[in-house]
Parts: C-alpha cells; sequence; structure tokens
C-alpha cells in the first residue's frame, strides 16, 4: 500500500481527533460588546454546532475592571490571559496606552505557551487581531506546535488609518506610526497562517496582487449564527402611515466613511415644504467624529429632522429600527469600504428590514435594486433624493424588501456554512 497514503490518513485522522479551537482578537468587550466581540461569538457558535469545543482567548486586556477575568458571553467560554488591565496605579491616557500595547505582548506571549501546552487537544487556532506583533507571536507558536493557524482579516489596516476620523497632527502622527506596522504585517506576520480568511473579495484580490499564495487565500464575510428562521422584531410598524416617516442610521460615526453629509442635503431636498422624513442616527466613534457630526447638522440647518441619540441600550435601538421606514448604510466609495464588511448589515437583516445601500461592488453583489433593497450612488445628493422620494411613494412595496433580503442572512451570509467551508479547507473531516 501506498506509504504517502497511509501518512495522510492517519494525519487526517489525527486532525479529526481534535476537537479544540481557540478564538483570538484584540478588541472584545464582553460587559459592553462590540463589533468583534458579537462576531467572534457568532463564529464559536458555528464552530460549537458542528462538533468543537470553543474558547476565546482575547488579546486585548480587559477594558472594565468589573469585568470578570473568565465567564462566558451567550454561552461562549472566553478567559484573559492578563486578568488585570492597569500595569500602572493611577490612570492617566498616556499610561492607558501604554497598558494597552504592553498587555496584548504580555497576553500573546502567554496564549503562545497555551498553544503548547494544549497542542495535542487543538484543531486550529482562529485569529481576528490586527496587531502585527500578535499575530506575528500567535503565528510562530502555532507553527512550533505544528498547529493549523487561520487568520480572519476583517479590516485592511494601511486605509483603515488613512480613512480614520483623527485630525490634524493625530492624523499625521497615526499615519507616521502606521507605517512600519503595515510594513511589519504585510511583509512578516501575515506569511504565517496556513489560511487568510479574507472578509471581501477585494481584499483577497489585493493579498493576491501583494503575491500572498491563492491557495491559502479563503473568503469569510461577516456572518451569524442562525438558529431558526424567524424575525428579530415585529416589522409591521413599517405599514403604519399615519406618522411622519423616519429613516435609521446606527453604528459608528464617521463622516469620512458614510455618507452622513449627502444625506442631510438630500432630506432639505426631500423636506423642501414640509418634513416627511426624520432622520435618527445611533452610535458613538472617535471625539472628532461626533464634533463633526454636531457641526455639520448645525451647518446644513437640519436640525429640524436630523437627530442624533449617541449611544443607546439595545432595546431602545431594536424598537427604532422596528418603527423606521428604511435602515441606512450609505458608505463611501473608498478604498477603506471596499475591503470592508459592514457588520451592522447583519443586524438589518436579521431585523428584516428595508435598507438603502450604496452602490459599491460588495452590496451590487448581494442586493438587486428596488427588489430587496435599495441602491444608490453614496456622492450623488439628487441619487439619494429621488430614491427617497421614490420609498415615500411605495411604502408598502419596499415594506416587502427587508424579508426578501434576510434570506441572504441564511444562505451567503449563515456562519455554520461558512465555518464548515473553512474546516473543509483543513481537512479536519
Amino acid at each position: 500500500m501506498d506509504v504517502h497514503f497511509i501518512q495522510q490518513q492517519a494525519k487526517l485522522q489525527t486532525n479529526m481527533n481534535k476537537k479544540l479551537v481557540l478564538i483570538t482578537g484584540v478588541a472584545f468587550d464582553f460587559k459592553k460588546t462590540n463589533a468583534s466581540t458579537n462576531l467572534a461569538a457568532n463564529i464559536a457558535k458555528a464552530y460549537q454546532s458542528l462538533g468543537f469545543e470553543t474558547e476565546i482567548i482575547p488579546q486585548n486586556p480587559s477594558y472594565s475592571e468589573e469585568e470578570p477575568s473568565s465567564g462566558y458571553f451567550e454561552e461562549i467560554k472566553y478567559t484573559y490571559p492578563l486578568k488585570r488591565k492597569n500595569l500602572f496605579l493611577n490612570k492617566s491616557r498616556f499610561k492607558n496606552s501604554i497598558n494597552y500595547r504592553v498587555g496584548i505582548i504580555v497576553n500573546s506571549i502567554i496564549t503562545a505557551s497555551q498553544i503548547w501546552k494544549k497542542r495535542k487537544s487543538i484543531s486550529h487556532v482562529f485569529s481576528q487581531t490586527l496587531r502585527p506583533s500578535n499575530l506575528f507571536i500567535i503565528g510562530i507558536a502555532c507553527r512550533l506546535s505544528n498547529v493549523n493557524f487561520v487568520y480572519h482579516m476583517v479590516e485592511e489596516p494601511w486605509t483603515l488609518q488613512r480613512y480614520s476620523d483623527n485630525k490634524s497632527w493625530r492624523l499625521i502622527w497615526k499615519t507616521i506610526e502606521s507605517v512600519p506596522s503595515c510594513f511589519f504585517l504585510y511583509a512578516i506576520s501575515l506569511r504565517l497562517p496556513n489560511y487568510i480568511a479574507c472578509i471581501s473579495d477585494e481584499l483577497a484580490n489585493l493579498l493576491k496582487m501583494l503575491y500572498y499564495r491563492s491557495n491559502s487565500i479563503i473568503y469569510l464575510p461577516s456572518v451569524r449564527f442562525n438558529e431558526n428562521n424567524e424575525a428579530a422584531i415585529d416589522t409591521s410598524h413599517i405599514l403604519d402611515n399615519t406618522s411622519v416617516p423616519k429613516i435609521i442610521y446606527s453604528g459608528q460615526i464617521s463622516q469620512t466613511k458614510e455618507s452622513l453629509s449627502n444625506v442631510f442635503d438630500a432630506l432639505k431636498i426631500v423636506n423642501a415644504k414640509s418634513t416627511k422624513i426624520e432622520f435618527h442616527i445611533y452610535g458613538g466613534g472617535h471625539h472628532d467624529a461626533i464634533t463633526s457630526l454636531k457641526s455639520t447638522i448645525l451647518d446644513r440647518e437640519v436640525s429640524n429632522f436630523v437627530f442624533y441619540h449617541g449611544f443607546v441600550d439595545r432595546e431602545e435601538l431594536m424598537q427604532a429600527q422596528a418603527s423606521s421606514m428604511l435602515c441606512l448604510l450609505l458608505k463611501r466609495d473608498i478604498p477603506f469600504n471596499r475591503y470592508n464588511f459592514p457588520t451592522k448589515l447583519l443586524d438589518y437583516l436579521y431585523a428584516r428590514k428595508p435598507i438603502l445601500l450604496s452602490d459599491l461592488p460588495l452590496h451590487k453583489s448581494l442586493f438587486k435594486n428596488k427588489i430587496d433593497a435599495l441602491l444608490v450612488n453614496p456622492e450623488s445628493v439628487t441619487d439619494i433624493a429621488d430614491t427617497l422620494l421614490w420609498a415615500l411613494e411605495n411604502r408598502t412595496e419596499i415594506g416587502a424588501f427587508g424579508e426578501r433580503a434576510s434570506s441572504i442572512l441564511y444562505d451567503k451570509l449563515d456562519a455554520k456554512k461558512n465555518i464548515d467551508a473553512i474546516l473543509k479547507n483543513l481537512k479536519v473531516y
């Protein structure tokens, strides 16, 4: 019998016997939660549904002194390697920055040692980090331990900084600071994972242009673990034509990445004679971004029908979405957005709400205009205004868009289906 075949079968059987998946990242917050935490939890649930044990190991120090160093988030086990956040007794902005940076290095080293100790039971490590140092340390540990390493690349680091909301000297300093880290990431750290799971096709194409092996690049968008096919909330409010229609944006506030000011100008056209649509904005962001948003609302003279609410609890946000005519996701056509996948889209689809989307290639690959979503040029005030007027005249019709679009969540963006594809690449069953 072929010796190579026997060795391959033995390796496959060994992989099948390893059932632990470690999930790491550097932006987890199990107290307030965020997009990274929710994505990791959904991926962990997918692994568990496929018969694997999972544990989330944050590489960032805990954001809160009250947060337990270990516990469960949505029934997923997590453990902080570094039990405390502050390495100094007295806090300051500078010291917190040092705490965070040094803490990631310490957590990386502790996690690397855990990978070595548990190497016989680990199927693979799944990482969402954007820190080159963390990726390097974990990657080396996986190589030495002969453990498969899957890196989920959820953002492109150079464009993330290039289109940040920092102003003046902060942007210049952050840009200079990011040059060596981006070089280290692309030249060394990204060569260590067995597979790079890109969050968008355009990001995958970028890596191929940078001479990464095509057979090591796979596709993994933002995903949601779907336990059932039921809507999150009652969307029948959309048929209520007695009140002023509302459009909703919820997520990170960034005028650099979102076409919020163009929506303001479009609403001035729509509401020229009377208030026909209200625009409600929810979420936080960089201080400069929030200040800029508030100033723009005043400068554009739209405060009568544009309202910024900041952070609100999830129940209030869900109620706002339920009573809205449209949910907005008008990403500007910039490299950062083309390399990214908006996690907020998953919430909108889960709520089965009609969505007003920018006509980026990613969105056009998933949706059909005036069939299951409304697609517009995010830089065209006229296009946005005309589409909003059309929506006003066809409110009953657009009510069905969200129901049709929700099938995408259970087809292309289902966590279990996408993780299953990764496992087949890893040949673990």
